[in-house]
Parts: C-alpha cells; structure tokens; sequence
C-alpha cells in the first residue's frame, strides 16, 4: 500500500478472503501461492494494526 493510499479494512479483509479461496482450490503454481501467502500475511498484520490503534482511539474516548 502506497502513503498515499488510505487503509480500507473492509477491502483488505475481502482480499484477505480472496487469497483464501484461491490458496484452497490448489490451482496455483508454486510460486503464486507464496506470493499470494505474502500478500495475505502483509494484509493480516496490517488490519491488526489497525484494529489496535481503533482500540486505543476508542479507549482514549471512553476515558473523556
């Protein structure tokens, strides 16, 4: 993802789902698949990221 580009969980989890789908019908070569595998992982960690800095901002306005 670019700088320029604003994160979109709900894009990024249906990626996620995506990759999934095609990692389990097996169709992919080899090299695809781990590439695919990295995709995923990347998008993984940063919806987690996400998710925790949404928490901390929640946090902080149920502290107000």
């Amino acid at each position: 993802m670019n700088s320029s580009e604003t994160f979109n969980l709900e894009k990024s989890l249906t990626r996620i789902r995506d990759i999934q789908s095609l990692l389990q019908e097996g169709n992919q070569p080899f090299d695809d698949s781990v590439g695919l595998f990295e995709e995923a992982t990347q998008l993984i960690n940063a919806c987690r990221s996400y998710l925790l800095e949404a928490e901390v901002k929640l946090q902080k306005l149920s502290e107000k």
